[in-house]
């Protein structure tokens, strides 16, 4: 699962861009509960 680095957004699998502002999102494996966390 990704977020979109820029708005947030949570992207489905195999998106390639933001479907809320048109970012490219950055994956996020933390295995955490969702949690929006930057590196």
């Amino acid at each position: 699962m990704a977020f979109c680095e820029n708005c947030g957004n949570q992207l489905g699998a195999g998106e390639r861009f933001c479907t809320n502002c048109g970012a490219q999102p950055s994956p996020v494996r933390h295995g955490g509960g969702g949690l929006r966390e930057r590196w």
